[in-house]
């Protein structure tokens, strides 16, 4: 609803909008990312997270820079009220970390045998997604908490805003997989 309707207006409630937003949105975008993204951190990585990588490619700097930009648009547009602007921003930002781990494919490093590519690499994609848990807080607190715990960030100053600067996901911090994020809704 916050991401439908502007905060002090009026708004149309579709039961079909709701679905589409919670299946697509919620489900196929932050869950998705977050639950694959943990699998191939079980899988290739031992569950635990890699040294962080500031490397000079061209996509992990896009992506920092990506991150960076929805820090600052988000707490622009939540001073000014404009929550659904904000969430947009919110899902602009698990867009592009789905985008990323889709274009750099883990899982071909994985299997070209690429284990520093492939660290810089996940620890990007764990990074976003623990900037992304963050973000995600003041709409999605169960859902935050949830993000939050399976990348080990249980201490209350590791789950503030003031934690978001990138590179605060330390080397050798435990991953779990989590609950499910989100349980997609069936239509007739």
């Amino acid at each position: 609803l916050l991401r439908e309707v502007p905060l002090g207006n009026d708004g149309n409630f579709a039961r079909e909008r709701l679905i589409e937003r919670n299946n697509g949105e919620l489900a196929d975008n932050i869950g998705n990312l977050v639950n694959r993204t943990l699998q191939m951190a079980k899988g290739y990585i031992q569950s635990q997270a890699p040294a962080p990588a500031e490397t000079n490619e061209e996509i992990d700097r896009n992506l920092r820079n990506a991150a960076a930009e929805a820090v600052q648009k988000i707490d622009e547009f939540v001073s000014k009220r404009q929550i659904h602007l904000a969430l947009e921003q919110l899902l602009l930002w698990s867009s592009a970390l789905n985008l990323y781990v889709h274009t750099t494919e883990p899982w071909k490093l994985q299997k070209a045998e690429d284990p520093t590519r492939l660290h810089q690499v996940l620890y990007h994609a764990l990074e976003g997604i623990r900037i992304l848990g963050i973000l995600a807080a003041p709409f999605l607190p169960n859902t935050s908490d949830k993000i939050l715990d399976a990348l080990s960030q249980t201490a209350p100053e590791q789950r503030l805003f003031s934690a978001l600067p990138w590179g605060g996901l330390q080397e050798g911090t435990p991953l779990h997989k989590p609950e499910i994020l989100f349980t997609k809704f069936e239509t007739k």
